[in-house]
């Protein structure tokens, strides 16, 4: 049951994202989650493709966010790898995306 209930508040969640988040909030949001996820590898292991999808976005729109992120300083990314180095700018993206 609890099960259940985990996975439906994750959909719930995902679906408020897409309605209501712009694309740099939904990035910065999954982004923040999947680096949750991995804390112990110190890095995200996941392709822009998979970004894209998971964040319902198309690649390019991923790739231009990531560069701008990346020059900011807010992230390193490699092949297939994202080193997030500034949580608190992403946190600040994926809230702006509700107001």
């Amino acid at each position: 049951l609890q099960c259940t209930a985990a996975r439906l508040q994750a959909s719930t969640g995902r679906q408020m994202a897409l309605a209501f988040m712009d694309a740099h909030a939904r990035l910065a949001r999954n982004l923040l989650a999947l680096d949750d996820s991995e804390r112990g590898a110190g890095y995200v292991t996941i392709s822009q493709d998979e970004l894209a999808s998971a964040s319902g976005l198309i690649r390019q729109t991923v790739a231009k966010a990531l560069g701008e992120w990346r020059r900011n300083g807010w992230l390193l990314t490699g092949r297939g790898r994202i080193v997030v180095l500034n949580r608190k700018a992403l946190e600040k993206v994926a809230r702006a995306g509700f107001d």
